[in-house]
């Protein structure tokens, strides 16, 4: 007759490989982003950076039980690796708790180089328990843990073959582009107050102690993005005429109020409170006392506008005179008597020589202020050409004809970690790899399994490739395009290929040893 001789290490098979690299890949990503590494970076009062930077990380209860989290993956699968080549269980612990210490010391010595990043001892104890407790719930249920987890992965397997596996992927990708496009349109500039005016320089005693200081040359608007040669030739020349493409509002500001707006789409601005005693010829002077505003509102030409495209540019050519006071606004559309904590349609302000920009979206007022914080850009007695161009997603930044680094990302990569947490300005690039993991990571996945079921033919894999691989990816980039306006990007497309490239590799990571190792069949007479 027929039996089984059941193996203790059947319990651990099959996925210890899958645990240990997508621990050590989420490990990496979460402590070492955004990979922007500095050897000069100065460490006051360190010695060796070997030594690291002591026990004086100001880290709290919360932060460390996030340490301690990050790292149990990782010894749960060191455990079920270790105990797969024949250790047992309980010798998996000394292993896990050294292994995790040594991985989290060799980060913690990388960070030191990564002027975000703080590194110490404290961290190497956190994650090094968190190492030793994963393999601890390996110890005590192992067992319990891998078979269902096993099982799930027969059930899909056998599912993603045929029709059956197309059905799934359909509703899949069905399900995540109708919620990646419902995403998307909370980066749409929206519900901008009706009786919104533009206001320079505004110095109403609850914003600030004194209004902004120095000289406005010239302020324009367009309705849409631009691109980035058009943005770097505008800005070349801060005085001349950028009549391609034509703004939708054109302010210059030479001569005395009232200034009109040369395109004669927005009304004139005046100077409001009272007439500065001072002015020249070339530009509007602000003393810190009155400020320009608008005739009347603005916003139906300007909602009009960004009904249609979701986009626009805002162009500044301005000379501070004085280091401002922090919340000092520069260019305001919102309405004169807004009331305290009033958030504005539109917001470029000074904090001393910091720019701070905002503007009003569904997901920039859903309990996240997100402003974009610039440093440096108002320095006393500098001329600047300040240029931003918002293409419904990326907001893209020009100082005297050269592009910043465009590091605010909106778009469903930062409506999705919304939902969960308050974004951080400065996370705002990181989100899009999230973004694109979770929709494709499992999509990967999925197609993994079905690789295994799909015959080697050549025409049928390279159905698999196409089908599952690469259209879905081109068609979510299409879908968001079309929504946001904006246009096409190469590397979101690439960013999603690759993530269900790794996907499909992660899934068949331990499919050698799983078939290795199953329990033996063996006949007995």
């Amino acid at each position: 007759m027929m039996t089984t001789a059941p193996t203790d290490s059947a319990t651990s098979t099959g996925w210890s490989n899958r645990f240990l690299l997508l621990a050590i890949a989420g490990i990496l990503f979460l402590t070492l982003y955004p990979f922007v590494f500095s050897l000069t970076r100065h460490r006051p009062g360190l010695g060796s950076p070997f030594l690291l930077e002591g026990f004086g990380k100001d880290a709290g209860l919360f932060d460390a039980v996030l340490n301690v989290l990050l790292f149990m993956p990782f010894g749960f699968g060191l455990a079920a690796k270790l105990h797969e080549r024949g250790k047992s269980k309980a010798a998996a612990l000394l292993p896990a708790l050294l292994c995790g210490a040594f991985l989290s010391y060799v980060i913690e010595f990388v960070q030191i180089y990564i002027p975000s990043r703080d590194s110490g001892w404290t961290d190497v104890g956190t994650n090094s328990t968190g190492s030793f407790l994963g393999a601890l719930v390996f110890l005590l249920f192992g067992a319990l843990l891998l078979p269902p987890l096993s099982t799930v992965e027969r059930i899909f397997g056998t599912w993603m073959a045929g029709r059956h596996g197309v059905l799934i992927c359909v509703l899949y990708f069905g399900l995540w582009f109708a919620f990646s496009a419902s995403l998307q349109k909370k980066s749409r500039p929206s519900n901008w107050s009706p009786n919104a005016r533009l206001l320079l320089g505004y110095s109403a005693a609850h914003r600030s102690a004194s209004g902004w200081t120095g000289q406005i040359l010239r302020l324009q608007l367009w309705d849409h993005a631009l691109s980035d040669s058009s943005a770097l030739r505008i800005g070349s020349s801060p005085l001349g005429n950028s009549a391609d493409p034509a703004p939708l509002a054109d302010y210059n500001f030479s001569g005395f109020a009232p200034f009109q707006d040369q395109r004669h789409s927005l009304p004139d601005l005046s100077w409001t409170s009272k007439t500065p005693t001072s002015n020249v010829s070339d530009g509007a002077i602000f003393d810190g006392t009155s400020w320009l505003a608008s005739a009347e509102p603005i916003s139906i030409p300007i909602h009009d506008d960004l009904r249609m495209t979701h986009q626009f540019a805002l162009r500044l050519v301005c000379r501070p005179a004085s280091t401002p006071p922090a919340n000092t606004p520069v260019v305001l559309v919102a309405p004169d008597s807004a009331p305290r904590g009033f958030r504005p349609d539109l917001l470029l302000e000074a904090e001393g020589p910091g720019l701070i920009f905002w503007f009003r979206t569904p997901l920039s007022m859903s309990g996240s202020r997100m402003s974009w914080v610039i440093p440096n850009v108002f320095n006393v007695g500098q001329l600047r050409d300040i240029l931003f161009s918002y293409d419904g997603s990326n907001l893209s930044l020009f100082i005297d004809g050269q592009k910043r680094r465009s590091d605010y990302i909106l778009g469903p990569p930062a409506a999705l970690a919304r939902t969960i947490r308050n974004v951080k300005t400065e996370e705002l690039p990181g989100y899009r790899f999230i973004f694109y993991a979770v929709i494709f990571f499992p999509a990967g996945s999925l197609l993994g399994l079905s690789w295994r079921k799909t015959s080697t033919h050549p025409a049928s894999r390279a159905a698999l490739v196409f089908f599952g691989f690469l259209l879905p990816p081109l068609l979510l980039e299409l879908l968001l395009v079309r929504i946001a306006g904006r246009a096409l990007s190469l590397e979101n497309f690439v960013l999603s290929i690759l993530f269900a490239v790794a996907g499909g590799l992660w899934v068949n990571a331990d499919r050698a040893a799983s078939t290795s190792t199953m329990p033996h069949v063996r006949s007995t007479s």
